[in-house]
């Protein structure tokens, strides 16, 4: 009883400690992580209880008991009772600071919560596998038989991020739908500050760890494939993201042309800016697949697959080196300003070592 006591006066520090937020009402985070874990420590007192009930059944208790303790769990539940919050909060903080609504928060929290929650499937499944083990064990009386290294290898596999980390991202889809649609003013400023609105790089970057996780499943059949799974899906990856970041300059150049004095030298410092930057971070990701895909081949035949990689290489190099070309190249004939034609940023030192090894 005095555990369960405890319960609220944990969540009652909890309530005052949210209340003493300066900006509690408007976008104070109300954190009851403590009292999650009180509620968790009296559970685990009624374990022994249990087991004494029905000993049969004492494996069940005390699993259940380890999977309540789980951490993620704790962050899980924190996370989902914190979306509420944030919910009642979207209103208030929209009067009170006379700014239309944003649920920028409440994708934050879901965020977590999602996150948590696959953390938790994984760490539970996995509290599962070990106690159906040691219950074979038990009955078939053999201290031999335990879990085999593939399926431990599987399972330590962060695989709930296939699912939640588009869940994630759809949460912030949303969110940005939404704040492209109350900022259309923003967005359609003449200076076209409003590709703001328009970023997407952290989405992708987010799914680049589901592919992650989804190519750690292939670890059964060996370190070559995971590489190669996942380096060409991160390659994918980027490039998307490359098209993602140059599409919305192609569309404010093409319908906000107000904007400059000469409109076509916006497009180009936006290239220069964003996707050629991407472009250059893409190339060496671009080589990592290469590498994966000369191991494969190797395998087979070990100088044709280093073959395969090093062209491969330097087909990535040229389309690097024709990137910077293009951008310098369309600063002198299109805006015609010799200094911004600077050659001095394109590098052809890759192209020079992978090429006479190729």
């Amino acid at each position: 009883m005095a555990a369960f006591g405890q319960i609220f006066i944990v969540y009652a520090n909890d309530l005052l400690a949210f209340i003493n937020q300066p900006d509690f009402i408007t976008s104070g985070r109300w954190n009851i992580q403590l009292t999650l874990g009180s509620i968790v420590v009296w559970a685990v007192t009624l374990v022994p209880t249990m087991i004494c009930f029905c000993e049969f059944l004492d494996f069940f208790w005390i699993d259940l008991s380890n999977i309540l303790q789980l951490d993620s769990l704790i962050i899980s539940l924190d996370a989902f009772y914190n979306i509420f919050v944030r919910l009642f909060q979207v209103p208030i903080y929209s009067i009170f600071n006379f700014t239309l609504p944003t649920i920028e928060p409440v994708i934050i929290e879901w965020c977590i919560f999602v996150v948590a929650t696959g953390d938790f499937i994984e760490d539970a499944i996995w509290i599962l596998i070990e106690s159906f083990f040691n219950v074979i064990t038990n009955l078939i009386n053999n201290p031999n038989l335990t879990i085999p290294q593939p399926v431990k290898n599987l399972f330590n596999v962060k695989y709930m991020l296939i699912v939640t980390e588009p869940l994630c991202i759809a949460g912030s889809l949303l969110n940005m739908t939404l704040e492209a649609v109350t900022h259309y003013g923003d967005i359609a400023a003449p200076d076209r500050s409003g590709i703001a609105y328009f970023q997407f790089s952290y989405l992708f970057d987010r799914l680049a760890l589901s592919t992650d996780a989804f190519a750690d499943l292939y670890i059964i059949t060996g370190p070559e494939v995971i590489c190669g799974v996942r380096e060409s899906a991160r390659t994918v990856i980027v490039l998307l993201k490359i098209i993602f970041e140059f599409i919305p300059g192609i569309l404010f150049f093409f319908f906000l042309p107000t904007c400059c004095q000469i409109p076509f030298i916006y497009i180009l410092d936006y290239w220069e800016e964003i996707p050629l930057k991407e472009i250059h971070f893409a190339v060496p990701q671009a080589h990592k697949f290469a590498k994966c895909v000369g191991d494969q081949i190797g395998q087979l035949n070990m100088p044709f697959g280093g073959a395969v990689q090093y062209f491969l290489n330097v087909v990535f190099d040229l389309f690097d080196i024709a990137a910077g070309f293009l951008a310098s190249t369309a600063n002198l004939f299109f805006v015609f300003d010799g200094a911004r034609f600077i050659y001095a940023d394109i590098s052809f030192d890759p192209i020079t070592i992978d090429l006479p090894i190729f």
